[in-house]
C-alpha cells in the first residue's frame, strides 16, 4: 500500500489481490485515503502525471460501470464519460 501526496486529497494505491472497486474504496477509506477521482482539470493532470510515473502498478479509481455494463460513470458526482483521452493504463 502506498500514498501519493498531491494538491488533491491523498490518493490510495497499492498492490493487493484482485478486488472489486467497492472493496478498494473501503480499503482506501480505512487508511484515511480516497480512491482516485480526477474530476477537475488540475486533479486530472495530477492523476495522469501519477499514472505515467507509476504505470506498471494496479489502481482503483472512482469510475465504474456497475449501473449499466459499458456505461462508465464517476462515483462522484456521477457524471457519465462522454469522451476519451486515450489509454491511460
Amino acid at each position: 500500500m502506498g500514498w501519493e501526496e498531491t494538491r488533491s486529497p491523498r490518493l490510495c494505491y497499492g498492490h493487493f489481490p484482485r478486488k472489486t472497486q467497492s472493496n478498494g474504496k473501503n480499503i482506501c477509506w480505512d487508511h484515511k485515503g480516497e480512491i482516485a477521482l480526477p474530476y477537475s482539470p488540475m486533479m486530472r493532470d495530477n492523476f495522469h502525471a501519477f499514472i505515467n510515473k507509476t504505470i506498471f502498478r494496479r489502481y482503483w479509481i472512482a469510475l465504474n460501470d456497475i449501473a449499466k455494463e459499458g456505461t462508465w460513470t464517476w462515483t462522484e458526482p456521477g457524471s457519465t464519460i462522454t469522451h476519451t483521452v486515450g489509454p491511460v493504463l
